[in-house]
């Protein structure tokens, strides 16, 4: 399988008003296989739990590296004896105006030299990402991956409002490049109350729950993961069309 990115559009919240979450978030994910792209470098493994992260969730990943592919594949498993509901589907949506959960779109974020992909709610800064719950009951174990283009453009809706912020007439673009040495992989996640009458999203997708009161008890669980060789990124940078 040869993996292939493509442009998304995400929606955000703001001040209660879903609209289009100006940005591309390039990303597609190979769902429950480990595809390596060609010419990748040997894998990474790492993981950090942050304060409020479910008891017995378990994650572990891998990054690999080819010419003109960035792809990270994770495992995320429930070895406690609670629900868990992992807030890392961000809605998108479709050139037919439908709402999609692709299981790997991401916001993508520079510090330092190093890449930050994200895949949980968005609560800060006035931006509110829309998104689904994937239910992972006791036992249960999820596989999910995300595939970039080389250069890594940055996606990140918070950002992007703050630098456009006051100055009329400016568009923030991602063309300013940038090298980065490792990836921080942040995950959202939530221990589910088992009192809770979890909902699905949309018909289309049944599996993708409305997070509802989980949304107040996302925790973020950190996976860091250096690089053998430093990858081209494109951060944001403001301009005045000519």
């Amino acid at each position: 399988m040869v993996p292939q990115s493509g442009p998304w559009c995400g929606l955000y919240l703001r001040r209660e008003v879903f609209g289009l979450l100006v940005g591309a978030c390039l990303a597609t994910g190979l769902g429950d296989r480990w595809a390596t792209a060609q010419g990748d470098t040997a894998p990474e493994l790492g993981r950090a739990l942050g304060p409020g992260v479910p008891a017995g969730l378990l994650a572990e990943a891998e990054v690999h590296v080819s010419a003109s592919l960035l792809q990270v594949v994770y495992r995320l498993s429930n070895a406690g004896g609670r629900d868990v509901g992992l807030l890392t589907r961000i809605a998108t949506v479709a050139l037919d105006g439908g709402m999609r959960f692709d299981p790997s779109t991401t916001f993508v974020d520079l510090e330092g030299r190093t890449l930050i992909l994200r895949r949980h709610a968005l609560r800060d800064g006035g931006v509110e990402a829309g998104v689904g719950l994937t239910l992972l009951r006791p036992g249960e174990s999820v596989q999910e991956s995300v595939v970039l283009p080389i250069p890594v453009p940055i996606c990140d809706p918070e950002r992007r409002a703050r630098r456009i912020r006051g100055q009329p007439g400016t568009e923030v673009v991602a063309r300013d490049p940038r090298r980065v040495a490792s990836i921080a992989l942040v995950l959202g996640a939530a221990e589910l109350d088992p009192l809770w009458r979890l909902v699905s999203r949309s018909a289309e997708h049944p599996d993708i729950l409305d997070p509802g009161p989980a949304l107040a008890r996302q925790a973020l669980l950190e996976i860091s993961l250096p690089l053998d060789r430093s990858v081209e990124a494109l951060d944001y940078e403001t301009v005045r069309p000519s």
